[in-house]
Formats: C-alpha cells, structure tokens, sequence
C-alpha cells in the first residue's frame, strides 16, 4: 500500500496535535513560576536594587533580567493561545513597565 500525500498530511497534524498537547501544561508550568509571587518578590527586590546602583553593567543586566520577567509571560500566553491553552492575559509585573506599549502605569 503506498501513503499519499493526504495521508502524509493527516498524520502531519495529528502529530501536531499531538505535541501542543504535550506543550500546552509545560508552558503553563513556566507561565505559573514567571507570574507567581517567588518571581514578583525577585522582580520587586532586583528593581530596588537595579534603582539604587548607578549606570553600570550591572544595572543594565538587572535591567536586562527585569525586562526578560515581564516579557517572557506575554510571550507565553501566545504559545498557550497557539498550542489552545485558552486565554491571553497580562502578566502583572508588565503594567506600567517601560517599552510595553498600551499599558498604562497603575495609579
């Protein structure tokens, strides 16, 4: 029996389907570690920290870490939303962050 090209096709998606489902609770795994309070107190203490040095590299890797924090769970919840893993939210250590555009600083 030969495989055909639909054949070769269908297997394709099952087997993408297949590994979203194997991504999907390991990407929320990560999501939970970089949203949760462990993550917010060591963004919240590298920032007091970041704010007290002067220009450095030091500051600018703090900078750098800070800025990987509150990116990264956005980035997440686009691969949550494109492996089906439900809906899109906003880490709260990204509002009022600088360079994230169309949040605004709390009050």
């Amino acid at each position: 029996m030969t495989t055909t090209l639909q054949d070769l096709i269908a297997q394709q998606a099952e087997i993408a389907a297949q590994l979203r489902a194997y991504e999907q609770p390991l990407i929320s795994d990560a999501k939970a570690v970089l949203t949760g309070e462990a993550a917010m107190d060591l963004a919240a203490t590298l920032t007091a920290i970041r704010d007290q040095l002067p220009d450095s590299m030091a500051k600018t890797h703090i900078g750098n870490v800070l800025t990987v924090l509150s990116a990264v769970p956005q980035v997440l919840d686009q691969e949550l939303a494109r492996v089906g893993g439900g809906q899109v939210s906003v880490s709260p250590m990204m509002i009022g962050m600088p360079g994230m555009p169309g949040i605004p600083a709390p009050n």
